[in-house]
Order: structure tokens, then sequence, then C-alpha cells
């Protein structure tokens, strides 16, 4: 198994994260331009390219059901030079977005259906979210490489902090520009594309911490390689096995997930069809006030992280996401849904640091990719259930219906988050 070598000089620290900084907050302005166009493909399939409402959440499973492999993925690119891999990655993830620009809009109110067009577009939005299950474990191994674990809250909040600015910023350009003309797509998300491909330039430009570093396989063939996919698989098996207080992390995020991803196409459903949303709402409230506020509480709950823990930041994020949706369970009409929109930015800023940075908090020197490559891969697993579960029961009840099992959800990973805590205090 590929691993990073043990850390290097305490003293070198300081100089390394400096460097690391000023190289990463550049590409991390890239990605947050990216991920504010992609937060509206739902948005934008439903509502331009006519798609119908069981595509929302197909989107959510296709796009993330190539991270149940995370642990393979991770044996794979193994394989190559972690700054090639970069490049390697943003083109496959991005290049699919430059089509985008041949794809037609179908006039509003036009029945639901499955055109050639929507079918370019979601291609691309789905091949864009399968290369994170690789990207972001590479990610957060140069993070656990360069950056201290006592400075690692603080650091990866400012760079939260750029990449969710610039999400404001080209949401906003984007909703802007959609609602005035819904055929800006064939230019706002091709840009998205280049702007993606600049993104994994500047990460390929970081120098790893040279005791830091990952190890190159140099095997070659087709049966090296599945030898390597099932030693990753065997290791990961050991990792659950064997780790108790990160087996317990994984199943609140588990349960926490899966009440998120149920969720997540019903609210583009619900805000489209129920509440009747037109593209300035939808994008005030999940692309200008969730980010905004996502952005304020990063810094501080940043250092709350490096006060109090993973676990115990979590937990928050948690009981936080129970009250969002105790409240969208009241909303009936836009005002409303972008007033608790700063709440579910609070929750996530919250979600998004015990996320990255808690399989760091529990892997052992040399698994740190390891352990985010676990991580990722029951993302992939509840990515492919929650999101069909939380159809059905809209199917069946309501939206609303959702909402409450997802508030079920939330409350649940909340207790197991503090339950995790008292046993390893």
């Amino acid at each position: 198994m590929t691993q990073e070598a043990r850390p290097g000089r305490a003293a070198s620290v300081p100089r390394v994260a400096g460097y690391t900084l000023r190289r990463q907050w550049p590409a991390e302005i890239f990605t947050g331009l990216v991920a504010g166009i992609a937060s509206l493909a739902g948005f934008v399939a439903k509502r331009s390219l006519g798609a119908p409402d069981w595509v929302v959440p197909l989107i959510v499973v296709a796009g993330q059901a190539a991270w149940v492999f995370a642990p393979g993925w991770e044996a794979v690119v193994a394989r190559l030079d972690p700054r090639r891999a970069f490049l390697w990655m943003g083109a496959v993830a991005n290049v699919p977005l430059l089509f985008v620009a041949l794809v037609p809009t179908v006039p509003e109110g036009s029945a639901p259906a499955l055109t050639a067009g929507l079918g370019v577009f979601l291609g691309a939005i789905v091949m864009l979210s399968a290369v994170d299950a690789v990207y972001l474990p590479l990610r957060n191994a140069l993070v656990r490489a360069n950056y201290a674990e006592g400075m690692r809250g603080r650091l990866f909040g400012v760079l939260s902090t750029v990449a969710k600015l610039s999400s404001v910023g080209s949401a906003s350009a984007a909703g802007f520009l959609l609602h005035a003309d819904p055929r800006w797509l064939r230019v706002a998300f091709p840009l998205a594309g280049l702007f993606g491909m600049t993104e994994h330039v500047l990460f390929s430009r970081i120098r790893w911490h040279r005791e830091g570093r990952l190890a190159v396989r140099t095997t070659r063939g087709a049966r090296a390689a599945w030898r390597a996919f099932r030693e990753a698989w065997r290791n990961a098996a050991r990792i659950l096995r064997e780790d108790r207080a990160f087996r317990t992390f994984e199943v609140g995020f588990m349960v926490y997930g899966m009440g998120l991803l149920a969720s997540q196409p019903m609210i583009v459903i619900y805000t489209e069809s129920d509440l009747r949303l037109d593209y300035s709402h939808y994008t005030l409230a999940l692309g200008v006030v969730e980010p905004l506020v996502h952005v304020v509480a990063l810094s501080v709950l940043g250092r709350l992280m490096d006060r109090l823990g993973v676990v115990r930041t979590t937990a928050l994020a948690f009981l936080l996401l129970t009250a969002y949706f105790a409240l969208l369970l009241t909303v009936s009409g836009p005002v409303g849904f972008i007033a608790i929109s700063g709440l579910l930015g609070l929750t996530m800023a919250a979600v998004n640091l015990g996320w990255n940075l808690g399989p760091l908090r529990f892997a052992p020197p040399g698994q740190a990719r390891a352990y985010a490559s676990v991580h990722m891969s029951f993302v992939g697993v509840r990515s492919v259930l929650a999101p069909a579960l939380g159809f059905a029961v809209y199917r069946l009840g309501s939206p609303r219906l959702v909402f409450t099992l997802s508030l079920g959800c939330a409350l649940v990973a909340a207790l197991v988050m503090l339950r995790l805590r008292r046993s390893t205090r």
C-alpha cells in the first residue's frame, strides 16, 4: 500500500505550511468558481433542460457512485506521480464541460423529456463529481503532508473561505445570466471547465514536503494493477475492523449522509415545483446567502475545531442540521427559504471541517490517504442509496415527509458523535 512517509522535523513545518498556503489559495479560487456554477446543475436540468423529476436524484447517484471504489482508485493513483495525477484528473473531470456549449435549452413550461442535450449536460456533471473520488483523497493527503495537525483547522478554514467567496461570485453571476436568458448555460458551464483545469494545474505545481510526499508504485501490467486494487480493499477492511473509534465516526457520518442526500434532490424539486422559485431566488438562497454565512462561520469554526476537536465540532454540525430540517418543514415561500439558507451555511461549514479533517484526526502516520479513501467510499455507498430512498418516500408521500426522515437521521448522527466523544475522552 502506498503511504506517506513520517512527518519531517517540527522546525520545518511553519516554512512548508507558508509555502503551501501561498500556492494553494490561488487554486482554491478556481475550485470555488467551478463549485459555484456546478451548484446550479440540478436546478438548471429541471428548469431549463426539461428534466423529469427522477433525473435530479440521478445526478447525485451517478456522480458519486464511483466514490464507492475510492480505496481502489487510491491504488490506481499510487502508480502516478502525485503532481502529475492532478493534471490527469483535471483533464478527465473538466473537458466534458466544454461540450455543454452545444446543448440547446427547452422552452419554459415544456413537458419533461429526455433529450440528447440533457444527456450531454448530465454526462459532464456526473464526470465532474465522479473524479472527486480520486481527487479529494489526494488533495487531503497533500494537506496532511504539508500542514501540521495543530494548524490544519485554521488554515483549512482560510482556504475554504477563499473557495466559498469565489463560489459566491460565480454562482451569483451564473444565476443572474441564466435568469436573463437560460441559453447562458452554454457559456457558464464550459467556462467552469476551463476554471477546473486551471485549478488542477495550480495544484500540480505545489511541491510536497520531502518527508511527507507520496511514494510512487513502479509495477506495471493489468495483473499488478488488479493486485493493488485488491490490496487497497483489504487494507480498507482492516482499518474498519481494527480502528473502533474511526468506525464509529464513519457510522455517524453514514447516518447523517443518508439524511442529507435523501433530501438534497428533494430540495431542488420542492423549490422549483412547490415554492416556485426562479433563478434569482434560488441563486440568492443557495448561491449567495448559504455560502456567505459559510464563509463567515469557517474562520470561527476552524479555530473552534483546533480547540474542541473534530468529534465535538462534527456533533455540533449535526445538531445544527437537525434544526435546519425542522425549520424547512415550516417554509412556505421564497423569503422563508432564503432566510433558513443562512442556517444551512453555518451547518455545512462545520460539516465541511469535520468531513475533510476527520479522517486525518484518526489516521496514524503514513495512513492519511488510506483513511480518506475509506471515508469517501462510504460517501459513494450513501450516494447510491439515499437519493433513491428519498425519491421513493417523495412518491409515497411528499417532500416534507422526506425532510422529516432527514431530521431524524441528523439527530441520530449527532447522538452517535456525542457518544464517540465520551468514549474517547
